[in-house]
C-alpha cells in the first residue's frame, strides 16, 4: 500500500492539475461571451455568472495545495486553513446559487411563459450575499479545519458541531436544492415535449405507449427474474443483505410485471364496459405495487441508517419490513376502490387513480404523490448523514492504517454497497413520475401524447435498475473473490471486528465467512 505521506502528494498533485484545467477553461469561455458581446443579452448573461462562479470555485480549490507542507508550520498554516474554507464554502454556495436562478429562470420561460428579465439584479445580488452570510456561521464556531488526512480544508474540525453545521449548511442544503433542480428539468422537459407531440395522431401515440411499456417492462421482468434466480440458487439468502435486496428484487418483478397489463387497454374502445371492470382491477394492483417496492426502499434505507450511523443491531426487525411492506399497501389501496377513483387517464392507455373527479385528484396526492415525496426528502437525507458517517470513519481509519481488501471494516461496507443503491435508485427514477402526475393533474396538459408512457417506463426501469444492480453486486462479488481466495486478511481488533459483523449479519456472531459469498450450490 501507499504510504499518507505519498497518498497526500499524489491527491494535491490530482487537486492543482484538475482545477487548473477547469480555471483555464473558464477562463476561456469568459473571454469569448465578453470578446463577442454576448452579455448583451440574459442567457449569456446567466451563462457567464455559472462560468465566473465555476472560475472562483476552481480559484478556491487550487489553493488547497498550500497544505501539502501543513506539518511544518501548524499555528500559521491552521489560519490559512480558515481563510481558505471560508473561501470555498462561499464560492461553493455561490456557484450553486446561480445555478438555482438559472434553473428558476427557465423553469418560468420554458413552462409557465414568464419573462423574469427584471429579476436579474435579485439573482446577481443574493448570489453574492447570501453565501457570505452562509460562511460566516463555521467561522463564528470555529468549525473550519483540516479533513482526518490533513488534505483538505473545509468544515472538518473535529466536533460535534462541525460534522452538523457541515450537513445543515451545505450537504443538506446541496441535496435539497439538487432534487429542486431536477424536478424543474423534469417539468420542463415534459412541457415542451408535450407540445412537440400535438400534431401527431393520437392512436398512433396510443399504440407507441404501449408497445414502449411491453417492451421495457418485459426486459425489466427478465431482469429480476434472473437477479431473483441468482440469490436463491447461490444460497445469498441466508444472509439479512442479501434477503433484503431480495425483496427489493422480488416487488420490482411484481411491480413490472403488474405495470406490463396496461397494454391490454389498446382496445379499449372496444369493450368499455369490459374493461372499465380490469382497469379497477389493475389499478388496484399498480397503486400496491407501487407501495410495496416503496415501503421495501424505505425499509431499507431506515435499516441502513441505523446500522452505518447508530451502529444498531435490527435484524429482528425482519419480519416487522416484511408484513408491513404487504400489508400496509393492501390498505391503502383499497382507499381509491372504495371512492370509486381508479380509472383511465384522459387519453385513455393507462390506468391509475384517473377518474375525472376531484376526488381522484385529492386521492393521488394523498395516497402517493405526497407521501412518496416525503419519502423522498427523508431518503435523501439518511443517505447523505449515512454517507457522511461511512466516510468519516473510512478517512478516520486510513489516517492511522491502510485499509486493504483484507480488511473486515472495507468488507463490510462494500457488502452494503447494493442495499445502498437502491434508496439512491428511488431518488432519481420517481421524480419524473411525481412531476408527470403534478402536470397531469393540473390539467395543463391536454394532449399528454407519448408523455404518457412517461411513469410506466420510469417506473419499469427503476425495476430494471434493481435488479441490474444485485446482478452486477454478485458477479463482481464472485469473481473478485476467486481472485483473493488465495489472499490471507489482515488482523483487526475483536471490537473492530464486532462492528462490522453488525454491518454485515445484523448479528454477534463471530464469522468471518459472512463477509464473502457462499459457494455456488451444485
Amino acid at each position: 500500500m501507499v504510504n499518507s505521506s505519498a497518498t497526500n502528494i499524489l491527491n494535491h498533485a490530482i487537486f492543482a492539475v484538475a482545477n487548473g484545467i477547469s480555471v483555464v477553461v473558464c477562463l476561456l469561455a469568459a473571454i469569448l461571451m465578453l470578446s463577442l458581446n454576448l452579455y448583451k443579452t440574459i442567457v449569456y448573461r446567466l451563462a457567464l455568472y455559472q462560468v465566473l462562479s465555476a472560475l472562483a470555485m476552481a480559484s478556491v480549490g487550487a489553493m488547497q495545495v498550500v497544505f501539502i507542507n501543513y506539518d511544518e508550520s501548524p499555528n500559521m498554516y491552521g489560519r490559512v486553513c480558515t481563510a481558505i474554507g471560508l473561501l470555498q464554502l462561499y464560492t461553493e454556495w455561490t456557484k450553486l446559487f446561480f445555478t438555482m436562478w438559472a434553473t428558476f429562470h427557465l423553469f418560468y420561460f420554458a413552462v409557465l411563459h414568464k419573462n423574469l428579465k427584471n429579476f436579474e439584479v435579485l439573482y446577481v445580488v443574493t448570489s453574492l450575499l447570501v453565501p457570505a452570510l452562509i460562511a460566516i456561521v463555521p467561522l463564528v464556531t470555529h468549525a473550519y479545519g483540516l479533513s482526518p488526512v490533513g488534505e483538505y480544508c473545509y468544515i472538518y474540525a473535529n466536533t460535534s458541531v462541525a460534522f452538523i453545521e457541515r450537513l445543515a449548511l451545505w450537504d443538506g442544503p446541496a441535496m435539497l436544492m439538487l432534487i429542486a433542480v431536477s424536478t424543474a428539468m423534469v417539468a420542463m422537459v415534459i412541457k415542451l415535449a408535450s407540445q412537440l407531440t400535438t400534431m401527431v395522431n393520437s392512436s398512433e401515440l396510443i399504440t407507441f405507449n404501449h408497445a414502449v411499456i411491453a417492451a421495457v417492462n418485459g426486459v425489466s421482468v427478465l431482469v429480476c427474474l434472473l437477479a431473483a434466480i441468482l440469490v436463491l440458487r447461490l444460497k445469498l439468502y441466508k444472509t439479512l443483505v442479501y434477503r433484503l435486496a431480495l425483496y427489493q428484487v422480488l416487488s420490482a418483478l411484481v411491480m413490472s410485471s403488474i405495470d406490463s397489463l396496461q397494454t391490454v387497454f389498446i382496445n379499449y374502445d372496444e369493450s368499455p364496459d369490459v374493461y372499465s371492470h380490469i382497469c379497477v382491477a389493475i389499478g388496484w394492483m399498480i397503486l400496491y405495487a407501487e407501495w410495496m417496492k416503496l415501503l421495501f426502499t424505505i425499509w431499507v434505507t431506515f435499516h441502513l441508517f441505523c446500522f452505518g450511523v447508530l451502529h444498531k443491531n435490527l435484524k429482528k426487525l425482519e419480519v416487522l419490513y416484511v408484513v408491513t411492506s404487504l400489508l400496509i399497501p393492501a390498505l391503502i389501496a383499497i382507499v381509491p376502490l372504495v371512492t370509486h377513483a381508479y380509472g383511465l387517464n384522459s387519453d385513455g392507455d393507462v390506468c391509475y387513480i384517473y377518474a375525472n373527479t376531484s376526488v381522484a385528484f385529492i386521492e393521488r396526492l394523498a395516497l402517493w404523490d405526497g407521501p412518496a415525496m416525503l419519502m423522498l426528502i427523508a431518503a435523501s437525507i439518511a443517505m447523505i448523514v449515512m454517507v457522511i458517517k461511512l466516510a468519516s470513519q473510512v478517512l478516520r481509519r486510513s489516517k492511522y492504517e491502510p485499509i486493504t481488501d483484507g480488511d473486515q471494516f472495507w468488507k463490510a461496507v462494500k457488502q452494503l454497497l447494493p442495499l445502498a443503491t437502491f434508496p439512491i435508485l428511488f431518488l432519481i427514477f420517481e421524480i419524473p413520475v411525481l412531476i408527470f402526475h403534478i402536470n397531469t393533474t393540473s390539467h395543463s396538459m391536454p394532449n399528454e401524447g407519448m408523455l404518457i408512457s412517461g411513469p410506466g417506463v420510469t417506473v419499469s426501469l427503476w425495476s430494471t435498475a434493481s435488479g441490474a444492480t444485485v446482478i452486477i453486486h454478485i458477479s463482481v462479488a464472485r469473481i473478485c473473490g476467486r481472485k483473493r481466495k488465495s489472499i490471507k486478511p489482515i488482523n483487526v481488533s475483536d471490537s473492530h471486528l464486532l462492528f462490522t459483523q453488525h454491518l454485515a449479519t445484523g448479528s454477534h456472531a463471530n464469522s468471518a465467512t459472512h463477509f464473502s459469498l457462499p459457494p455456488a450450490s451444485v
